[in-house]
């Protein structure tokens, strides 16, 4: 998920920064808003350059080598995790984010990673690398790592209790409609569309085959990653939208074929009138 991050003043004239190309500086920013709340993200180059650069100002490559330039300058460093993923963390995120209450999607380097699987960087490199990173955890971990938190295990099971109420609350059809489909959503949970929604929508978008639209508005979401899904919040404006736009393109399409057909009506009688004589018309010159 996307976070809104600082920038500090002093980011522009570090000695660590002004060495590397502009996309490299820009590129760095945006590591920061598509990380966790430990400065990690998945090592994954192609998902990077379509959040940070969509309209396509760098390339595939340009971003390879932008990514390149972090590591070599020591603002990330790369490893193989426990899960045999491939990960980026930032090294000095705390010097440049502070985070009340953190959350981690991924896991951090620790001892165990495997550093720099692509043998970028010298030994000595990666051994100052990883202790520069252990400090900034172990600092993270004293201050405000609630991952350690020994309260954490009953917060966390708490919230999954609710997340299953709301999730069984929200889902239940309530008068026993049975469920027509499902809808993937963001957070991997599916939301039901009932037989009665789908009534209800017949009756709301006449124009549009309500049950063909929502099989196709279902495949979309299956097809799309599951990031860039709608949260539950926002499905049923998602729903709504997709059938209003249909609505209206059914509308358009409407209207177009009736001025086509009196079109060629009007086309019709205007032949005709004119195969018929003038009365006032003389004759023979």
């Amino acid at each position: 998920m996307a976070r809104k991050r600082m920038i500090d003043p002093n980011y522009w004239a570090s000695s660590e920064i002004t060495g590397l190309s502009l996309g490299a500086r820009l590129l760095f920013i945006g590591f920061w808003n598509f990380a966790d709340d430990g400065g990690v993200m998945p090592a994954d180059t192609k998902r990077l350059k379509l959040r940070v650069w969509p309209d396509g100002e760098f390339n595939l490559r340009d971003v390879m080598l932008q990514i390149e330039e972090l590591l070599k300058a020591g603002l990330i460093v790369e490893y193989i995790a426990n899960d045999s993923r491939m990960y980026w963390q930032a090294v000095n995120w705390a010097v440049y984010q502070k985070i009340d209450r953190p959350r981690f999607q991924y896991p951090p380097a620790d001892s165990d990673c495997t550093f720099d699987p692509r043998g970028l960087l010298d030994r000595n490199k990666t051994a100052d690398l990883f202790g520069k990173l252990k400090a900034r955890l172990d600092d993270i971990s004293t201050n405000s790592r609630r991952a350690l938190d020994p309260n954490r295990k009953e917060e966390k099971r708490k919230e999954v209790k609710i997340k299953e109420i709301n999730k069984n609350k929200n889902n239940s059809p309530g008068d026993g409609s049975p469920i027509a489909l499902k809808i993937p959503l963001k957070d991997g949970t599916d939301y039901d569309i009932t037989a009665d929604m789908v009534a209800e929508w017949v009756r709301t978008f006449p124009a549009v085959d309500v049950r063909q639209q929502l099989s196709a508005l279902r495949e979309w979401n299956i097809a799309t990653a599951q990031i860039d899904r709608k949260s539950r919040p926002f499905i049923l404006r998602h729903v709504i939208t997709w059938l209003s736009k249909h609505q209206d393109t059914a509308r358009r399409d409407e209207i177009t074929a009736t001025r086509d057909s009196i079109d060629a009506i009007n086309r019709r009688l205007y032949s005709d009138l004119d195969e018929i004589d003038d009365p006032f018309k003389v004759k023979g010159g």
